[in-house]
């Protein structure tokens, strides 16, 4: 009989660098919520077997916002990379199993889930229809940042074909790690911190530059009219 598969929080990251003889829970908690609120904290857990602390949170954007991310606190530079990775399996023919796709693939890394993937889930017509897809999960252990697994996997009588899923953007392709979308916004915000970071005399070539930009538009205005 096939098992349930369990509701997965894919929003968790680990924290590495840290153990939990160095800090307190709640000194851990203080140095993330400066870069999160900390209402979308759900749970701190330290990991004895792979040795580091994984951080569950509520929401994608809070995850979005840490992962990648280095951050230095007291004597200790604490690295937050994704818990998971997630892959779309193509070509999966209905009566396949969940465990046996589990089976087959947990040679690449430790399976935490496989799922339905619908054909026209957003339909209230056809939203029962399942397509030739299936998510599968990987737990990434230690200081893995994600899972290597070929385009295609063939294993007699079947042949899948294999794609990088990002459960930030919901978009294949890619894992949340190497998101552009969380890149995009990080550089933003970097140059806007850049910005209120900056000296005075930076403030100021930039103010100046403006003058002189609508200096020279008021000049242009000035002589259209005049001719």
């Amino acid at each position: 009989m096939e098992r349930n598969a369990p509701k997965i929080n894919k929003c968790a990251v680990k924290l590495l660098g840290i153990d939990c003889s160095d800090l307190a829970d709640e000194e851990i908690l203080e140095c993330v919520s400066n870069h999160i609120d900390p209402s979308s904290i759900e749970a701190l857990v330290y990991d004895f077997f792979n040795s580091f602390y994984v951080l569950f949170l509520k929401d994608i954007e809070s995850s979005c916002r840490l992962v990648g991310k280095k951050f230095n606190f007291q004597t200790f530079q604490i690295n937050v990379l994704p818990l998971m990775d997630c892959f779309i399996v193509d070509n999966v023919y209905p009566y396949v199993q969940h465990d046996e796709l589990r089976d087959i693939f947990r040679i690449f890394g430790n399976v935490l889930s496989v799922s339905n993937y619908h054909a026209v889930p957003n339909s209230s017509k056809f939203s029962h229809v399942l397509s030739g897809k299936r998510e599968i999960v990987f737990l990434l252990p230690a200081e893995t940042s994600e899972i290597n697994i070929p385009i295609n996997v063939i294993h007699a009588p079947y042949s899948f074909r294999i794609t990088k899923f990002c459960y930030a953007c919901l978009t294949e392709g890619h894992s949340i790690l190497h998101c552009p979308d969380i890149e995009d916004e990080k550089i933003c915000k970097d140059e806007i911190k850049d910005v209120e970071n900056g000296s005075d005399s930076e403030l100021d070539s930039i103010i100046k530059s403006e003058d002189i930009y609508t200096s020279d538009k008021e000049d242009i205005c000035s002589d259209i009219h005049r001719r």
